[in-house]
């Protein structure tokens, strides 16, 4: 099992970047709008690795985000 931590304050998020949810085979990331407020639209996005249970732990994610926003750790 992994654990998956995304900094969003050094991640452009997924509409800018991107690259992660291109290259992970086991499709852990989730983006969702950074408030949740109702009925408003929002164009803060943040990612999350919400699905770190189908982690691999292929280090793609980590070696391809160019803010090295990225870390996945190895849990017990």
């Amino acid at each position: 099992m992994y654990k998956i931590e995304v900094k969003n304050s050094l991640c452009e998020g997924p509409f800018t970047c991107g690259k992660c949810f291109k290259v992970c085979p086991s499709l852990v990331f989730f983006t969702h709008p950074k408030s949740r407020e109702p009925y408003k639209v929002t164009n803060d996005w943040i990612v999350t690795g919400i699905f770190a249970d189908q982690c691999i732990g292929c280090m793609q994610c980590v070696n391809i985000c160019p803010k090295n926003a990225i870390t996945i750790k190895e849990t017990t």
